[in-house]
């Protein structure tokens, strides 16, 4: 896991060097793949609290043996939602960036606040958890982060339809 990490933080660190250091071409590559990786997370974790769905937070929480409880369902819902009115507001910024003002390169401060802001919503939001669900409380980051790294993305995206399949 550590190898992981570090392999993580030196891609991370090349691209921000080639963002920052890199010509219109690499900074173009950059902003629509954060545009596209925006759309998609938009789009799942909306999808994921429509109707019967199971919100996508719910999905990782259940996975990771959370409490079945309504606090910790509603609580997840709730982050989901959180999710959802962070990246809908950066996605709302690139759509303006890249349709109306036709800055698209000089928004480009939108993948940082994409990256960073992700990475303090998701670890505020460890620490938030313990205050609203005690059975959450003394949490280890590094080992959350080490389960979370276990769970499959197809068993997350196949979620509902198993458990309509064990009901």
């Amino acid at each position: 896991m550590v190898y992981k990490l570090i392999w993580g933080l030196i891609i991370t660190m090349g691209l921000f060097s080639l963002f920052y250091w890199g010509g219109a071409e690499v900074k173009i590559f950059i902003e629509s793949f954060t545009f596209i990786l925006l759309t998609l997370l938009l789009t799942l974790f909306a999808w994921s609290l429509l109707n019967d769905n199971t919100p996508i937070i719910t999905r990782y929480a259940l996975l990771m043996d959370a409490e079945d409880t309504a606090s910790e369902l509603r609580y997840t819902r709730i982050v989901t939602w959180f999710w959802l009115g962070f990246l809908l507001s950066l996605w709302l910024l690139k759509v303006n960036s890249l349709f109306f003002h036709f800055a698209f390169i000089s928004l480009s401060y939108i993948a940082v606040i994409f990256y960073l802001g992700s990475v303090v919503l998701f670890i505020g939001e460890f620490y938030i958890r313990q205050i609203f669900l005690p059975y959450h409380r003394g949490s280890s980051l590094l080992s959350f982060l080490y389960r979370l790294s276990k769970i499959p993305l197809k068993q997350i995206w196949q979620f509902d339809k198993n458990q309509r399949n064990i009901k």
